[in-house]
C-alpha cells in the first residue's frame, strides 16, 4: 500500500481492476483500458483526511468499506500496479452494505 495520506477533507480509494480482456476475448488496448479506470466507480476506502465528514454531523463512510463513487471524481494516483482516487469525501455517493 501506499505510504501517502490524504489531508483534509480528501478519502482515499483503493479502485476495482479492470479489465484488460473484454468478455469476448478481446485483449483491450492500453488507452481504453486508462479510460475505463478513469470511468470506474468501485473500490474501497484505505485512508482518511482528518477533516472527512467533520461538516456532516456523522461519517457515514469508514475505512475498509467498499463503495460507489461519483464518475471521474477526484485525481488519480497510481503506486506500482495499484491504482487509488483521492476525492472529496461527498464524492461518495454509496456504501455497499455489510449485511
Amino acid at each position: 500500500m501506499t505510504n501517502w495520506k490524504p489531508t483534509g477533507n480528501k478519502i482515499m480509494v483503493l479502485m476495482d481492476k479492470t479489465e484488460e480482456v473484454s468478455s469476448g476475448g478481446i485483449i483491450l488496448h492500453k488507452t481504453t483500458t486508462s479510460r475505463d479506470e478513469m470511468a470506474q466507480m468501485e473500490g474501497t476506502v484505505v485512508a482518511m483526511g482528518p477533516l472527512a465528514y467533520n461538516d456532516q454531523g456523522e461519517t457515514w463512510v469508514h475505512v475498509g468499506d467498499r463503495v460507489k463513487i461519483q464518475k471521474f471524481a477526484g485525481w488519480l494516483h497510481e503506486d506500482g500496479e495499484d491504482k487509488y482516487r483521492v476525492l472529496h469525501d461527498l464524492d461518495v455517493i454509496m456504501v455497499l452494505s455489510k449485511e
